[in-house]
């Protein structure tokens, strides 16, 4: 804790007081213990995201986890919008505004327990990493080799396949199916890759080369109508960069910034749309016939989209109304939808589905509700179901050492993002299925073998 500058402190503290402050001035009910806990939850979150950057980890599923796309706003001011917005809001689940002070109270607990097992019982592991990504070097034509890549299998996939609502539909075979299951993980390479070639390059037609595959990248993400993505490459390409020239935070996080908003906007256009199309083609043509419906878009944002303590609320509403605890059903649905299908018995799994069904008959409208891993806790055990931001944490510190075995397998796991949906269900969308998408990446750069593979330099100096 010595190494953390007073500003950082400065910074925690005025994000607390900042969030407490507009819960009890703008909340139509404002509650004492939502505003406290929110409050110490950006708090929190200011202070792990700079220890992250100091240990040079933002691209770890530690700092994912963390300060991953939204999080920092779904644990706390995200929640604002739905409690002013009231009980007609959009998606609502019946009675669970009156629950998000406990859930909140809860998310602080979970968010303090993972701090305390990363950085203070685990400091060691996170502080002398076997091989950092700043010591992966790629030459130009190799990242201009994995944006091609990136485009090229969206482009095939464009050609074989309708592509409706952000999927690929009819894929049948075995390759188009782990192909389009995988398009995102194409992108997050050329990312991780450009990024790395324009941060150490002094060229300046190297670094523009570089940058525009990133830019290629930001472009096909917004095509590919997931805004939670479009802020993943971005944000990806940030902390990649910030992680060679950690001195550089102010002009990179304000590009990024810039980037975000820009982003945001066109992809909430091209939501708009209604995803009616049947090509990323008709995606392009929504930017051009966007229109005042992009407003009521956003207004949805503020209301739903950004409120994550919904989906855990709605669950101890449950429980007030009857509802018992799944006792590991959740985990084990969870677990099983991440193996491959060989190795899964036969039938149809998901955590989410279960947990929707599960929970109906007590009052759950919306099991797709917007959710923290709180979520994945509670629905299995109820309130000691927070102690699973331990077992996270054991988790994503096991995952970035064992990965940081060679280069392969360390960009493998940076290509999936590893962390990109740690805000939702935690058992889902990451544990077994996590490591089966790293896996399958692995297997995709040792087939591709130098023309994606990096070479591994002597850490450098911070720039």
């Amino acid at each position: 804790m010595r190494d953390t500058p007073d500003r950082i402190w400065i910074a925690a503290l005025g994000a607390f007081a900042l969030c407490a402050l507009a819960f009890l001035a703008l909340d139509p009910n404002p509650n004492l213990l939502l505003a406290a806990s929110a409050g110490i939850n950006a708090g929190i979150l200011v202070w792990s995201g700079h220890r992250c950057y100091r240990l040079r980890i933002l691209l770890s599923p530690v700092g994912q986890i963390l300060i991953g796309p939204g999080l920092i706003l779904y644990y706390s001011i995200g929640n604002l919008g739905a409690r002013i917005a009231g009980d007609f809001r959009f998606a609502a689940n019946p009675g669970s505004l009156d629950y998000y002070p406990a859930a909140s109270a809860l998310s602080t607990l979970g968010i303090l327990i993972f701090c305390l097992v990363a950085f203070l019982a685990l400091p060691r592991l996170l502080e002398a990493p076997r091989l950092a990504y700043e010591q992966l070097e790629w030459t130009w034509p190799q990242g201009a080799a994995a944006a091609l890549l990136a485009t090229g299998v969206l482009v095939y996939l464009s050609n074989s396949h309708n592509f409706v609502n952000g999927y690929f539909r009819g894929a049948d075979s075995q390759i188009d199916i782990w192909l389009s299951a995988s398009i995102y993980y194409f992108s997050l390479l050329a990312v991780i890759v450009n990024t790395s070639v324009f941060a150490k390059s002094a060229a300046p037609l190297l670094r523009f080369t570089a940058g525009a595959c990133v830019c290629l990248m930001i472009g096909q993400s917004v095509l590919l109508r997931s805004r939670t993505f479009m802020a993943v490459i971005i944000l990806t390409s940030l902390f990649a960069y910030l992680t060679i020239h950690p001195r550089k935070i102010g002009a990179g996080s304000a590009f990024a910034l810039c980037a975000l908003a820009v982003v945001f906007t066109l992809g909430t256009a091209v939501k708009s749309s209604g995803g009616a199309g049947t090509s990323i083609l008709d995606n392009a043509a929504a930017l051009r016939n966007a229109d005042p419906s992009v407003a009521a878009a956003l207004s949805v944002d503020r209301q739903y989209r950004l409120a994550g303590l919904e989906l855990p609320a709605a669950l101890l509403a449950c429980f007030d109304h009857g509802a018992e605890p799944m006792r590991g059903e959740a985990m084990r649905q969870g677990l099983l939808q991440g193996l491959p299908n060989f190795l899964r018995p036969a039938g149809d799994y998901s955590e989410r589905i279960a947990i929707t069904g599960h929970f109906s008959s007590a009052g759950l409208l919306y099991g797709d509700s917007i959710g923290v891993p709180l979520s994945s806790g509670l629905a299995d055990w109820g309130p000691a179901g927070v102690l699973i931001y331990a077992f996270m944490a054991f988790y994503a510190v096991a995952v970035w050492r064992l990965c940081q075995r060679s280069p392969r397998l360390l960009t493998a796991l940076l290509m999936t993002g590893n962390g990109m949906y740690f805000f939702d269900l935690f058992w889902e969308n990451n544990a077994v299925f996590a490591l089966r998408t790293t896996g399958f990446c692995w297997l995709v750069l040792l087939l591709l073998g130098p023309l994606l593979t990096p070479r591994i330099a002597a850490p450098p100096e911070a720039r």
